[in-house]
């Protein structure tokens, strides 16, 4: 009998010991070599706790890669990543939330890693302005668009004088 709950006392440590060891891994580890895309990225670090600076910076560096490379498919003509790249800017927002608190315990580190940004999104910020610009230069202004809208003018000042004598006439009757 005294063996019999040796071994049951040997089995539940074991058991015990396998449900514990699974619980300790690092939850919370990140994966920053798995491609994501913009949605993904939102989904996963949106609300995400980092635990330390080298965290956070490993994890902005994967943001930047993926945000140049939705900017090189928008500018190759993409225009799925052409309107991803209007979620950037509100969720880069809430990263810079996070990097002002982690400024406060590694001032030095996230000064380096803002001037590295700076210079590697460089190309696709001179990128974003030529497409944006491009968009502004594609509006053609067509002679007929203006003569119709001229016409149109014409025609709303003709009204307003019409409804404007009208109210004066009724103005003189009453």
């Amino acid at each position: 009998m005294k063996l019999f709950k040796f071994k049951i006392l040997i089995i539940v440590i074991i058991i015990l010991s396998f449900a514990c060891s699974n619980k300790t891994k690092d939850k919370t580890s990140i994966d920053t070599n798995e491609e994501l895309n913009l949605e993904q990225m939102i989904e996963k670090y949106s609300n995400y706790n980092f635990s330390n600076c080298d965290e956070f910076i490993k994890v902005g560096n994967q943001i930047i890669d993926t945000y140049i490379k939705t900017v090189d498919l928008a500018f190759d003509g993409d225009m799925h990543a052409f309107y991803e790249l209007d979620k950037y800017p509100e969720f880069m927002a809430k990263l810079d939330t996070v990097a002002d608190k982690f400024y406060i315990d590694c001032p030095e580190k996230i000064d380096n890693w803002t001037k590295s940004v700076e210079k590697r999104t460089s190309l696709s910020n001179k990128k974003i302005m030529a497409m944006t610009s491009s968009e502004i230069d594609s509006i053609s202004w067509d002679e007929s668009v203006e003569e119709e809208l001229n016409r149109q003018i014409e025609e709303l000042e003709e009204d307003l004088k019409r409804i404007a004598d009208e109210e004066t006439s009724e103005l003189k009757i009453d």
